[in-house]
């Protein structure tokens, strides 16, 4: 999520020593990234937590129907505040363009192939442990 903050900063034109005031758009922007980065990552891992060591791949995704509809009302809201105007001034939050959505889905995306990574080498370590131990 920093990540994203810094880079929405640095391609905004900001660098180190500049301060920025809370209320300037670009900062606003910033956070607004930061914001959805996190809410995404939030819904990726929902899905990655379904099992602690079978890859996501190998069971139904869509079978938790509740689950399924609380992340997509989160998503919907995600969208609402970062993107209607009234919210943007309620909430301080900018809109997002596609490049920014691509930039946040993308790298949100990235837990699952990281949580992946990690349920494969628990697999390969619990079956290495049962061989050793038969």
């Amino acid at each position: 999520a920093l990540f994203l903050f810094y880079k929405t900063l640095i391609d905004g034109g900001w660098h180190h020593g500049i301060i920025l005031s809370t209320d300037s758009l670009l900062y606003i922007k910033a956070t607004t990234m930061t914001f959805a980065m996190i809410m995404m990552f939030q819904m990726a891992n929902a899905f990655n937590t379904k099992t602690e060591t079978d890859s996501i791949f190998s069971k139904n995704l869509f079978k938790n129907k509740l689950l399924l509809l609380g992340v997509g009302i989160s998503i919907l809201m995600t969208f609402i505040i970062t993107d209607i105007p009234f919210f943007n001034h309620a909430l301080k939050t900018a809109p997002l363009t596609s490049i920014d959505w691509v930039w946040v889905i993308c790298i949100s995306l990235s837990i699952i192939l990281i949580e992946e990574i990690r349920k494969f080498a628990l697999r390969r370590l619990e079956s290495a442990q049962n061989s050793n131990s038969v």
